[in-house]
């Protein structure tokens, strides 16, 4: 079913019924670029680099329309990071609340002026001593 689904995507039909990419066989996707191909190499991987980078989105650019229609449905009293999954999410939000640990294992804090820094909800002592 896996590889049906794949196949439909790159070289499916549309609602025109014209034909979807069909130029690239899957082994010359799976080549390296260098080579003439588009270097697929672990879907699972990509579909998570391109989650994540929708996360990031959402910690960095408040303003964007699609951050600020998310969070009003989804984390409207606290930040991505701090989300829950909430009661029935869709689809597209399940996906990206989950790539939460991607993000949250590879962002530092850059301190800068420290406006934005709470520092009374931060565990600042790894051992909890005072």
């Amino acid at each position: 079913m896996h590889s049906q689904v794949l196949n439909s995507f790159w070289w499916g039909y549309n609602k025109r019924n014209t034909k979807g990419i069909n130029s690239m066989s899957w082994e010359r996707l799976s080549i390296h670029k260098k080579e003439g191909g588009l270097s697929f190499k672990n879907l699972h991987t990509f579909n998570d680099a391109m989650l994540g980078k929708q996360a990031w989105e959402f910690m960095t650019e408040p303003h964007n329309i699609v951050t600020r229609l998310f969070k009003a449905k989804y984390f409207n009293k606290c930040d991505f990071l701090d989300s829950k999954i909430g009661h029935n999410p869709s689809y597209v939000w399940r996906n990206i609340w989950g790539a939460k640990r991607v993000v949250s294992e590879g962002y530092k804090w850059i301190i800068g002026l420290g406006i934005d820094i709470c520092v009374w909800d931060q565990r600042l002592l790894m051992d909890g001593g005072v």
